[in-house]
């Protein structure tokens, strides 16, 4: 990836490729993860501020895996003295996550939000088809319970993590059994091309002040 600052830095992007205006936030990021109708946030360090308008800057090139993961250390990474901006209401995120299942017909996403520094709004900027769901929270119970749903609706409850323990089956197998179930499920379903993703963005997240 890249952050170019002038128009210079434009003969240095290789098409294809996607264009994002850059919104200061603090070097703050939100991951939602979506598991069903249950979700997960989990902050992570992200690009600090930079000035905003056209400056002389040459474009700095970075890989987003060593700036926004859990671990990341990286100089991209650390904030500059701003005013403190709060996270993303929880009115906000469920707006956003209805919106998203609604238009991508999905269960299992995840998507990225950020709160802008000056405004306070937020701002969605990737959504992910299937994300790395490692280190979440509850993430196996909560895929449990999403898929034991899909299955009573076929009348065929999965068995419970008392029964996987008298069969000697670990409860991580079930919630690998039920990841593969669901991703079958969703393999065989198309990304729904033609939705205006950006006008559901705009109408369920960035018009809406965050507080």
């Amino acid at each position: 990836m890249s952050l170019i600052f002038n128009e210079s830095g434009l003969n240095e992007v290789a098409p294809p490729c996607v264009l994002q205006s850059f919104i200061n936030h603090s070097a703050t990021l939100y991951k939602v993860f979506v598991v069903g109708s249950q979700h997960f946030v989990v902050q992570r360090p992200s690009l600090r501020n930079f000035p905003l308008g056209e400056t002389d800057q040459s474009t700095i090139f970075f890989d987003s895996h060593q700036v926004s993961k859990a671990e990341s250390c990286s100089y991209l990474s650390e904030p500059l003295q701003t005013k403190e901006v709060l996270p993303p209401s929880e009115l906000v995120v469920n707006q956003v996550v209805q919106g998203l299942q609604n238009a991508l017909g999905m269960s299992l996403f995840g998507v990225d939000i950020i709160v802008d520094s000056q405004t306070g709004r937020c701002a969605v900027i990737d959504v992910n088809a299937f994300p790395g769901y490692e280190g979440v929270p509850g993430f196996f119970p909560a895929l449990f319970s999403h898929v034991n749903k899909i299955l009573k609706i076929n009348n065929k409850p999965l068995a419970s993590s008392s029964q996987s323990s008298e069969t000697n089956q670990p409860s991580e197998n079930i919630g690998q059994q039920a990841l593969g179930f669901v991703c079958r499920k969703q393999s065989s379903d198309k990304w729904p091309v033609q939705n205006n993703i950006s006008r559901i963005v705009q109408e369920r997240c960035y018009s809406q002040p965050l507080f």
